[in-house]
């Protein structure tokens, strides 16, 4: 039953929904089957610190950092959306499912004015639609909603292999919106709803990556892949559940994804248009079994025999599983070089291998590990070995059935550091773990140097973590003089003009810039030798939309760096 709630977002956390269709000792068993102990996480590297902000209510399901509000937003899947103050921990209810119109809503995003943009499922007996609401940002508690786009109602597969809509990102430039559409099988097998769709597997709107304009009003998506290709709503296909999406400091989309019930790895891709990621006949470094002649469940040992797949009878003999898309080659997930979450099954002898100590290339996580909680260091803010890298969480712990029997840790943090070949699909990644002992964190988000970790229960209370990382200096191993200082600009928030104050201990070669969060450089205000002392600066933004921006001091080899915020 581990499995269920592991892989199955969207359908575990509508416990109202599942309900209607399971008896209520599953759902008993459900929760059983991810309740671990009340231990407090701890950091594994000694420049990070750890604190609880608060407690969050059960059903906690996404951070979204409002960088033009300068606010924390936390979305429960019941529809409410709470500001938490970073500072006291206090949270303030500030939209309600009666103010959006959404029902079990799992993602959320705020673009750069502030308006905020939410993804809901609205479930119609054996049909689900997925929905995409945004609030226009009138004043800071005042918002007009209004619905971007409805899917045309698709046939849910009314089991534990539901993933419905979920996971939103909001592209740099704020044109467009990628969305996780989920899937309704767990590798590609029929999923009749008890035969009410005979035949049906994926549908065209399922298993996808799906871009939308913005400033849409009332789309309406039909489930059909010419109408979805031709408007250029597909941009990307082959996605099991990519549950969480976000850009790097490059532009670039990323998405973590979780395998099935047999013991494929667990993805993590770069995501471009027009680019297959396999599903449902490849996983990770696997191609999926029942795709080929006289397969044999029995007798395949990354199958485990108490998952529910197997339990339900979804792994068989299929003559009639569909070829692969033609004219296609499926693009590889980032490859995972250790030295954590890199173990695998050998599908010969069964035996739990270490990828990286074999020389191998995972592609990308140990099985079951359920990878969420995405962030990148967009700003270049972090210091220590932390600039610029990515960071993910595990969602499943040891409780689980399905990783434990792959002899691996989760309910984790991990450290990513990318190597990226901007010319090719070929990206790899270090990976190390730097905290453990969440209970099933699910989302995170980076603000500055504190990285805020969401866990999610299904009563009671859970945690919202806040984990402290050294800031970058431009020399880690130099102390930077106590006559060097960077002030935080006044007023800030502001519009359009602030001043900035910065003080440098010696005459020298001082440059003052401002970089949008995207890492480009959008001003420069000092570049030039100063004397010794204490300086001010006006800056004019009348000419900047409206966000948070980064100023950047530099005096000889020593850097210091704030943001602000432009508000208009």
């Amino acid at each position: 039953m581990k499995k269920i709630c592991i892989f199955l977002f969207c359908l575990v956390f509508t416990i109202p929904a599942f309900a209607q269709r399971f008896p209520l000792s599953g759902i008993a068993k459900l929760k059983n089957s991810t309740s671990v102990s009340n231990s407090v996480p701890i950091v594994l590297n000694e420049d990070l610190s750890i604190s609880e902000l608060t407690s969050v209510d059960a059903f906690s399901v996404r951070l979204s950092y409002d960088s033009f509000g300068d606010r924390l937003l936390l979305l429960q899947n019941n529809g409410n959306v709470y500001e938490v103050n970073t500072e006291t921990g206090s949270k303030s209810l500030r939209f309600t499912s009666s103010s959006h119109g959404l029902n079990e809503v799992f993602g959320m995003d705020t673009d750069s004015n502030g308006n905020v943009y939410l993804v809901g499922n609205n479930r119609q007996g054996d049909l689900n639609q997925g929905q995409i609401a945004r609030g226009r940002r009138n004043n800071a508690l005042n918002f007009t909603w209004e619905m971007v786009a409805e899917t045309e109602p698709y046939p849910l597969s009314n089991t534990a292999f539901d993933h419905t809509f979920n996971g939103i990102a909001v592209s740099p430039d704020d044109q467009f919106l990628y969305v996780n559409s989920g899937s309704r099988t767990d590798h590609g097998e029929i999923q009749d709803a008890g035969g009410v769709f005979p035949g049906v597997r994926e549908t065209p709107i399922t298993s996808a990556i799906l871009r939308i304009p913005a400033d849409s009003t009332g789309l309406y998506l039909e489930d059909d892949s010419t109408f979805l290709a031709d408007n250029g709503y597909l941009f990307a296909d082959g996605v099991r559940n990519s549950f969480d999406l976000t850009f790097d400091g490059n532009g670039r989309l990323f998405g973590t994804e979780n395998a099935g019930d047999r013991d494929d790895s667990e993805e993590l891709n770069w995501l471009k248009e027009g680019h297959h990621y396999g599903f449902p006949w490849r996983m990770g470094s696997n191609d999926t079994p029942m795709q080929f002649p006289g397969y044999d469940p029995d007798n395949d040992l990354l199958v485990n025999k108490s998952s529910t797949a197997y339990q339900g009878g979804y792994f068989y003999d299929d003559p009639n599983y569909p070829a692969p898309p033609a004219g296609i080659d499926f693009t590889i997930p980032v490859i995972n070089n250790g030295p954590d979450a890199d173990l695998y099954r050998d599908p010969v002898t069964g035996n739990i291998l270490d990828a990286s100590d074999e020389g191998g290339d995972l592609k990308t996580f140990t099985s079951h590990r359920s990878p969420l909680g995405l962030v990148f260091d967009t700003e270049g803010v972090l210091g220590g070995n932390y600039n610029n890298d990515g960071f993910v969480l595990s969602w499943t712990g040891t409780e689980s059935s399905l990783l434990s029997g792959m002899q691996d840790n989760g309910e984790d943090i991990m450290h990513l550091e990318f190597t990226i070949d901007a010319q090719s699909e070929f990206v790899e990644t270090n990976v190390t773990r730097i905290a453990s002992g969440f209970r099933n964190p699910i989302d995170a988000e980076l603000i500055g140097n504190t990285l805020y970790v969401l866990e999610f229960v299904f009563g009671g209370q859970a945690g919202l973590w806040a984990i402290e990382f050294p800031l970058f200096t431009s020399n880690e191993n130099e102390e930077v003089p106590s006559n060097f200082s960077l002030e935080q600009n006044y007023p800030n928030p502001f519009n359009p003009e602030t001043n900035i104050s910065f003080s440098i201990p010696a005459s020298g070669k001082v440059t003052l810039e401002v970089w949008d969060i995207m890492g480009r450089k959008v001003k420069t205000l000092i570049d030039s030798n100063l004397t010794m002392g204490e300086h001010s600066i006006n800056f004019n933004a009348t000419n900047l939309s409206s966000g948070m921006y980064l100023y950047r001091l530099q005096y000889e080899n020593q850097v210091s760096i704030r943001k602000m915020t432009v508000i208009k």
